[in-house]
């Protein structure tokens, strides 16, 4: 399995969003969190942030949108897929490793 990931301008410009308005959605838990790509880079995984983008166009609420991006984080690290460092404390994991 592939995934494609984007840089924060392309994240954000994907959603029709300056960084500073993406940084926001990513404060109120809105958007998924990046996946470290070493110590000082991160990107998003463009197939969570497409989702997102369509629950936007849809018009589900924010409480709609939070619970998506948890579905989503745990479906990633279901596949054993990180999370990034910087959003643990806002996902934690659920396993008990």
């Amino acid at each position: 399995m592939s995934y494609m990931l984007l840089r924060l301008p392309e994240a954000a410009k994907s959603l029709g969003l300056p960084s500073s308005s993406f940084f926001e959605l990513r404060q109120k838990e809105l958007i998924p969190p990046p996946v470290s790509l070493g110590k000082r880079r991160v990107a998003y995984v463009a197939s969570e942030i497409e989702e997102v983008a369509k629950a936007f166009i849809q018009g589900k609420s924010e409480d709609e949108i939070r619970s998506l991006v948890r579905h989503l984080v745990k479906a990633r690290q279901s596949l054993g897929l990180p999370v990034g460092k910087e959003r643990q404390a806002v996902f934690p994991s659920t396993s008990d490793s």
